[in-house]
């Protein structure tokens, strides 16, 4: 069963299902958008775990509000005792001030924005901040911009915007590298022959088996996970 077909078979269950509702589309106009379920309880500990390496002072989100991670990144800030700023993706302005004055020394956005706005900031403050979390969506180049190169930074790859498939550790978030390199983020599984990532089941939300980009595996990292690049 592909991708579609799993997630598909779901919707009419889903609002009978104890869960949190993330889209399968990073765009609202998509005219395939369905809704992918997670646990209630479940976290974006990915993020947590970037920010507890990164130890930020605040952290700003310049992710789209409609892939509503809000709440997510919210928790995953709380862990480390820092506060969120909301920031809209299309008002740098406001952006480059909060970093400037209002104590944000963190960004979480997504790989389309990080440029354009490292760009605008650095005009606009003259620095940068040092610290970054980068969200590629899994059907894009996962490049990284050259502008950032001197940054802390943390990359995921999400297949949907809240499922991240992958993930980087310490050892890998302080590599310097044109081809980021990553683990499969924890409780899932993947299946390097067959290509399916398979997520967890718990409670009422199932496993599903879904078809990611190929990613290529070179070695094992010395903190014992395996390590991917994408495909090219």
């Amino acid at each position: 069963m592909d991708t579609l077909t799993e997630i598909q078979a779901i919707q009419d269950t889903l609002k009978s299902i104890r869960c949190r509702i993330i889209p399968t589309s990073f765009e609202a106009d998509d005219s395939a958008l369905s809704g992918f379920p997670l646990h209630p309880l479940s976290r974006w500990d990915s993020c947590a775990q970037a920010l507890s390496e990164l130890n930020p002072h605040g952290v700003m989100m310049r992710l789209p509000l409609f892939w509503q991670l809000e709440v997510l990144l919210w928790y995953a800030s709380r862990s480390v005792r820092a506060p969120v700023f909301l920031n809209d993706p299309e008002n740098m302005p406001v952006g480059a001030a909060a970093l400037q004055l209002g104590g944000m020394d963190t960004v979480v956005t997504e790989q389309r924005d990080a440029s354009t706005f490292a760009d605008f900031v650095k005009k606009e403050n003259g620095e940068l901040p040092e610290k970054w979390i980068i969200v590629h969506r899994a059907q894009d180049r996962w490049d990284m911009p050259a502008s950032l190169s001197g940054c802390k930074i943390a990359q995921e790859v999400h297949l949907f915007p809240g499922l991240p498939i992958l993930s980087q550790c310490a050892v890998l978030m302080g590599e310097r590298s044109d081809i980021p390199r990553f683990h499969i983020t924890r409780g899932n599984r993947y299946e390097y022959d067959s290509k399916v990532f398979e997520t967890a089941s718990k409670d009422e939300i199932p496993s599903f088996r879904l078809n990611i980009p190929p990613i290529t595996t070179s070695e094992v990292c010395s903190c014992g996970d395996s390590v991917y690049t994408q495909t090219i």
